[in-house]
């Protein structure tokens, strides 16, 4: 009995002591707070974290959809006069495109960085005033300077591509009179 009187006592003071006492080792009530929110993160799990994997999965696309419409608005060195850096005509459509058919979220305007900066703000005016000329509804679009270049060819190369494609294609021709009649009939009838 007595024994048992000295083991509670001990239990006891042991529980009672100041954490700083117990030498990194947790308290009851941290044990028991631990406890319940692994019993509540195990009950619904896997809930908590599909969310982040989903996230983390959609990531990437998204980066891809910026990078592909940063690619479509950009206005690249061959839109521009080389003497005064003015948007040429094609600039101008491409432009007006960009501003008719592009979602409104994705209208921001990308100018390609020049070979120095003097080349860069004239190209930039030269956008701004354009947009300008427009007359839009509300705001104008955002002008910024990118360095990604968009990898574009000339269309002289994709019209020499379609004509020696067209050239290698053999013309038409009906089977022989002799290859149509050997083959599978209706057997003597």
């Amino acid at each position: 009995m007595r024994r048992r009187f000295w083991i509670r006592i001990g239990v006891l003071t042991v529980l009672c002591i100041p954490s700083a006492a117990h030498a990194g080792w947790p308290t009851l009530g941290e044990i028991w707070d631990r406890f319940t929110l692994d019993t509540v993160r195990n009950a619904a799990w896997p809930e908590p974290f599909r969310s982040q994997d989903r996230e983390a999965l959609r990531a990437p696309f998204a980066i891809m959809k910026d990078n592909g419409w940063r690619f479509e608005t950009t206005v690249p060195d061959s839109l521009f006069h080389t003497e005064t850096q003015d948007l040429n005509k094609a600039g101008e459509i491409k432009v007006r495109r960009i501003l008719t058919y592009a979602p409104p979220h994705r209208r921001t305007l990308y100018v390609l960085r020049g070979s120095n900066d003097r080349i860069t703000s004239l190209r930039v005016e030269s956008v701004k005033q354009f947009v300008a000329q427009l007359n839009l509804r509300g705001a104008n679009p955002e002008v910024l300077v990118t360095d990604i270049d968009p990898t574009n060819t000339s269309g002289e190369y994709f019209d020499q591509i379609d004509k020696k494609a067209r050239g290698s294609i053999t013309d038409p021709r009906l089977p022989s009179a002799a290859g149509a009649g050997g083959g599978g009939g209706t057997g003597g009838i």
